[in-house]
């Protein structure tokens, strides 16, 4: 008998914990709304949630000329670094999608941080990309140099969803919020994040002296107003300047560079082999 009361127990550990892995701690929470006795979160109900799209720059040209092995595992460091900065920050991940990644903030239930974890999840994305993106530059990867990333961070009512198939239950939601997000992920430019008009009024004054915000006319007929944000150096220690790349191995250049002046231009070399071999034929590593 003793064995028999402690399945369910059992049973729930292992059930949250394979939620968690999976779709992250917004997931999980998800589940102990439903499995702690609350009321089950109704389809057509409508909640206030801060949504983020995240979305390579160029993914999809690059992969066109990549083979499949090395598309995979650059999406597999993406989706990692990614999806781990999501579960630091209570996001539900919604739609991991191509090379696209949408979170929701304010599921199941809201919280007053929804949209300042929203834009705080979005910088600490582009910082860690600029350091992903070394790391495949210094794997040899060279390819990876023209991939960037863009995000849209929109707050507003959206629909819950519950969507059933063969393979059991989607929980979701859908709205005009959702659209805007990624309107503007589609805006920004690379390393760039931008917010709408409800995010801003959200974060503006929790966020004054991590973020200096700039307003940017995204010229659309209906909230045409958009926010730049970007890191103040002092308080989020923003990744310094890049250190050069040898042209020719694609390595991380760091002290002791080998420095040549070939024209007007300085290049580092992370030895005298890779700058003799520029020397000889400077245009086939342009």
């Amino acid at each position: 008998m003793k064995r028999k009361a402690d399945r369910p127990a059992n049973r729930r550990r292992v059930t949250l914990r394979k939620v968690q892995v999976l779709r992250g701690d917004g997931a999980t929470a998800v589940v102990e709304h439903i499995l702690g006795g609350r009321p089950p979160l109704q389809a057509g109900a409508s909640v206030r949630v801060s949504v983020l799209v995240a979305d390579l720059r160029g993914f999809t040209r690059l992969s066109a000329r990549l083979n499949s092995e090395l598309v995979v595992r650059l999406l597999d460091d993406f989706f990692s670094v990614m999806t781990d900065l999501a579960v630091a920050n209570r996001a539900l991940i919604d739609k991991p999608a191509g090379d696209a990644l949408t979170l929701l903030y304010g599921l199941p239930y809201t919280r007053p941080d929804d949209p300042v974890r929203a834009v705080r999840t979005g910088m600490e994305m582009q910082r860690a990309f600029l350091g992903l993106r070394n790391t495949w530059l210094r794997d040899a990867r060279r390819e990876a140099a023209t991939i960037g990333l863009g995000i849209g961070v929109s707050t507003g009512p959206l629909t819950i969803a519950k969507v059933r198939s063969a393979t059991g239950l989607e929980y979701t939601a859908v709205g005009a919020s959702l659209d805007r997000a990624a309107v503007l992920c589609a805006l920004a430019g690379d390393a760039e994040v931008f917010i709408d008009r409800a995010t801003y009024a959200a974060v503006a004054t929790e966020l004054e002296k991590d973020v200096s915000f700039s307003q940017v006319d995204v010229d659309r007929e209906q909230d045409g107003e958009a926010y730049r944000c970007r890191p103040l150096r002092a308080r989020l220690h923003v990744v310094a300047r890049p250190s050069p790349v040898d042209p020719v191995c694609g390595a991380t250049v760091r002290a002791r560079a080998v420095r040549r002046r070939i024209g007007r231009r300085l290049y580092y070399f992370c030895s005298r082999a890779c700058a003799a071999r520029f020397a000889a034929a400077p245009k086939a590593y342009d």
